[in-house]
Parts: structure tokens; C-alpha cells; sequence
């Protein structure tokens, strides 16, 4: 608990759960996500994971991969559900 409220959810377990999502949206695996970023699947995993650093180019380019733009995988619909509507 933070606060009496849940711990908000770090930024990369937001970009995660929307890649996920988009890439299953579109039928896509992670494998492919990963092809279509132009980076291995191992790297793909470990920044997901945590494991492995990143820095912004390589979020835009897996974003791109997916065919979304980087902002929108970035959006908590826990939280900013008002945004989305």
C-alpha cells in the first residue's frame, strides 16, 4: 500500500501492458513486435522485463513496430481512463 492507496504502476510495466495489447490487437507476438522493431527478441524481453536499460529511441522504435505512436503506450488506463474517452 502507498498511502492507503495501491503503488502506481511504474512507467514501464504501463508500456508493457499497452505493447502487449496493441500487439495482440493487431495479431501480432512478441516475437514480431521484435522483428518489426528491427531488435532481437532476447532485447525485447529484457527491457520489458526490466533487465536491460533503455533509452527514448529505442521506445519509439518499438512503439513503432506496433504501429502506435510512443504516447500512447505510455497512458495508464487505470488512471487516465477520463483521457481516453
Amino acid at each position: 500500500m502507498y498511502g492507503g492507496a495501491p503503488m502506481p504502476r511504474s512507467l514501464l510495466e504501463i508500456f508493457g501492458d499497452n505493447l502487449r495489447c496493441a500487439a495482440a490487437w493487431q495479431g501480432f507476438s512478441l516475437d514480431e513486435v521484435a522483428r518489426r522493431s528491427g531488435i532481437s527478441l532476447a532485447l525485447l524481453l529484457a527491457v520489458l522485463s526490466g533487465e536491460r536499460d533503455a533509452d527514448p529511441d529505442l521506445f519509439e522504435q518499438i512503439a513503432d513496430g506496433v504501429g502506435v505512436g510512443l504516447g500512447s503506450l505510455l497512458i495508464d488506463p487505470e488512471r487516465d481512463h477520463d483521457r481516453l474517452n
